[in-house]
């Protein structure tokens, strides 16, 4: 079930962007999961999974809704390149879990 594949989102240069807002699910599809167990939640950027350097992208979390944004400094810093992502939390027990991967599809803009 996890990470969860959101696919490709598009990225403006500039913009304020959501990558991701989702409500986490048990497999029933009903049920909300619980997150208070897990904590250091984080998420990162990079051009691909081999690269060196990461960009930080602000996680939040609230109840069962997973938000993952990347700031307009972060969105002008990808700008015109292809990248990935993924966010990931930390149990009580020191398990670490991908919770979401994704693609961005960045575009520059016109406005600067």
């Amino acid at each position: 079930m996890f990470p969860v594949d959101v696919g490709g989102v598009q990225v403006y240069a500039g913009d304020t962007v959501t990558l991701i807002s989702a409500r986490v699910l048990e497999d029933d599809g009903v049920t909300p999961t619980d997150l208070s167990g897990w904590s250091n939640w984080r998420a990162g950027w990079r051009v691909n999974v081999e690269s060196e350097d990461a960009l930080a992208l602000a996680v939040s979390v609230v109840g069962e809704q997973v938000s993952v944004t990347a700031s307009t400094v972060v969105s002008r810093e990808i700008a015109g390149r292809r990248g990935v992502f993924d966010v990931e939390a930390t149990d009580a027990n020191g398990v670490v879990r991908t919770w979401f991967r994704g693609v961005t599809l960045s575009r520059l803009d016109v406005v600067r």
